[in-house]
């Protein structure tokens, strides 16, 4: 069973393209947990390894973190749920 995390805050990226947008994640394990921090590279890894799953919570509605590439470069987003723009850009910064 694949360890559930959910995403609390982003670290944006500067670039413009979906690849550059952010740059890491601040995750925790449950309300009562200390969060953490992941790059996007380690959130890519995990959920093509299978271990994790990340999601966002946004008004009580959980949308999951998903892979997507954009031309040959890989980045996070969550899957469509009628919240723009993505849920993860609309999170707080990760200080």
């Amino acid at each position: 069973m694949a360890i559930s995390l959910e995403v609390i805050a982003v670290k944006k990226g500067t670039g413009k393209e979906p690849h550059d947008c952010i740059q890491g994640v601040g995750v925790t394990e449950g309300p009562r947990t200390i969060p953490y921090y992941l790059s996007v590279a380690q959130v890519i890894a995990f959920i093509e390894a299978g271990t994790h799953e990340f999601w966002t919570n946004k008004g009580g509605k959980r949308a999951d973190v998903i892979v997507a590439k954009y031309l040959e470069h890989k980045y996070i987003k969550t899957v469509a749920d009628g919240i723009h723009p993505n849920n993860l850009l609309k999170l707080p910064p990760w200080t």
